[in-house]
């Protein structure tokens, strides 16, 4: 099953990360929330840099109770955000 997300990241991912997103919001929508789950993780396995993904997916954790799951999936995210601080500060002074 996880290969078949891959095939459809890995197609649509890098220009259209808003379909990927689209994708995960509507597996839980029709409340496949074990597929969604699989989904977010193996996309943010492939491109970990996809904070939108990240924050869905700690919305999903927290709708299912699953605190301790969200807690990581956005530790991750700060983690990410930490080592891209610098670049971050460069762009910034570039606005």
């Amino acid at each position: 099953m996880s290969k078949n997300y891959s095939n459809f990241y890995n197609k649509y991912s890098p220009d259209d990360t808003n379909l990927v997103r689209e994708v995960g919001k509507a597996l839980v929508m029709t409340h496949d929330y074990k597929r969604a789950v699989k989904y977010y993780e193996t996309c943010l396995h492939d491109d970990p840099k996809l904070l939108d993904l990240r924050t869905d997916l700690a919305e999903l954790y927290i709708k299912l109770r699953s605190f301790d799951d969200s807690k990581r999936v956005l530790i991750e995210a700060l983690k990410y955000l930490k080592d891209q601080k610098a670049d971050i500060d460069m762009k910034a002074k570039n606005v």
